[in-house]
């Protein structure tokens, strides 16, 4: 998965990261003195540093909270999911926790107190989607709330509007969830059975 982020990365801003100092010596050291994030990814998704995929995101993740020559958005849908249970792998004989992954430790940024200040971004913001049912069985009510996003740093999501009730569903038709067309009374009677909440209504929308 980190090596599909990289990837996508350095497809959809490849221009702007080739701009974007590192500002890390060590960084820098590491990907045989690349001077920008967009050098960083080139030596990373070259054959044989594919395998240090972990390594480079934390860099790129790193680098990006200091980039200032661009606003950067870091968004994590699933939030939640990095704070799954040990990996099952070991290492001199220890469990391998999630945040004994690179990656891993770099994505959490979002501590009890907010973000903490070795992920805080020179110009940007985090958006963090949590999912509860995504966050590990062994995770108890105070567990999560010191893992994902809380008050106030919270924006709880709302039901949908009527306008984007209906874009939601003509989305999910374009996606191929339905192929039949909606009238006016199939809209209300989906609207009364969702509620028009979001998972409800993608659940129901499974269900076609």
């Amino acid at each position: 998965r980190c090596r599909e982020v990289l990837e996508a990365l350095s497809e959809a801003h490849a221009d702007k990261l080739g701009a974007v100092p590192l500002r890390d010596e060590a960084a820098e050291a590491r990907w045989s003195g690349a001077e920008t994030i967009g050098g960083l990814l080139d030596e990373a998704l070259k054959g044989p540093r594919r395998e240090e995929a972990s390594t480079a995101l934390a860099d790129v993740r790193g680098a990006l909270g200091r980039c200032v020559e661009f606003p950067v958005l870091v968004a994590i849908d699933e939030y939640t999911a990095l704070f799954q249970e040990p990996t099952g792998y070991f290492y001199d004989a220890d469990p391998i926790a999630p945040e004994d992954l690179p990656h891993v430790d770099a994505l959490r940024a979002l501590g009890p107190a907010g973000v903490a200040p070795s992920h805080r971004l020179e110009r940007g913001v985090h958006v963090l989607a949590a999912s509860v049912s995504r966050g590990p069985a062994t995770l108890d009510a105070r567990g999560l709330r010191e893992a994902v996003a809380h008050p106030p740093f919270e924006i709880e999501m709302r039901g949908y509007d009527d306008d984007e009730f209906v874009a939601a569903v003509d989305r999910y038709r374009a996606a191929g969830y339905f192929t039949e067309p909606l009238d006016g009374n199939d809209l209300e009677v989906l609207k009364m059975a969702t509620q028009r909440n979001p998972r409800l209504l993608f659940e129901r929308l499974s269900l076609l």
